[in-house]
């Protein structure tokens, strides 16, 4: 009889640790956010808030200003893309397209981090549209996901576009907690700018 307990136990703790690890290991999606637009004559700001539990979790932010380069027969916009978080929180990937209207308007550079501690960045181009968007995923994002995460992008319009450029910016990150109850979230959102 003692055997028959010990071994109901045994698969009691087996099933417990099992369904704990699928909460911990399973992200909560955010659903729950609240977009917030700030317009100026030099930039156009657009912000996502997310919240769980009447707790804000994370924001998703885009800027886009004026960028004044060397050569004045160029037009180029400075992106800027964060991803910020309250402490206690650690956001382990990220992933960002930019998107460009179906025909070719321009190009887009990501400038390099200065920080030697910046995980390892993946830039490619993915076949949408003929290749002209840029994508950007970090898998793992180590110490730096610590804080505020953010991107620097350069788009450059051609020099025959004669009006502003829809972009849409496409994020993608999950992060955690690091204190009790561990969970995990994951949040996607599409954010369209005018440059």
């Amino acid at each position: 009889m003692n055997r028959e307990n010990l071994l109901r136990a045994a698969a009691l703790a087996v099933v417990a640790s099992g369904l704990v690890l699928v909460l911990l290991h399973t992200p909560v999606p955010l659903t729950d956010c609240r977009e917030v637009v700030e317009d100026s004559s030099s930039s156009t700001e657009r912000h996502v808030i997310f919240s769980h539990d009447g707790a804000e979790v994370l924001a998703m932010s885009v800027q886009a200003s004026p960028y004044t380069p060397g050569d004045p027969g160029q037009v180029i916009h400075r992106l800027l893309v964060s991803i910020a978080h309250p402490g206690g929180t650690h956001v382990d990937a990220v992933a960002v397209d930019i998107r460009f209207p179906q025909t070719r308007p321009g190009d887009v550079y990501l400038e390099v981090p200065g920080d030697s501690l910046y995980p390892r960045i993946d830039v490619n181009r993915p076949p949408t549209y003929g290749g002209f968007d840029r994508r950007i995923a970090i898998a793992d994002t180590g110490m730096q996901g610590e804080s505020t995460m953010t991107f620097v992008f350069l788009v450059r319009q051609n020099e025959d576009a004669d009006h502003a450029l829809q972009l849409s910016v496409d994020i993608e990150t999950t992060l955690s907690e690091s204190d009790f109850p561990w969970r995990r979230y994951a949040a996607q959102h599409q954010i369209p700018i005018e440059i």
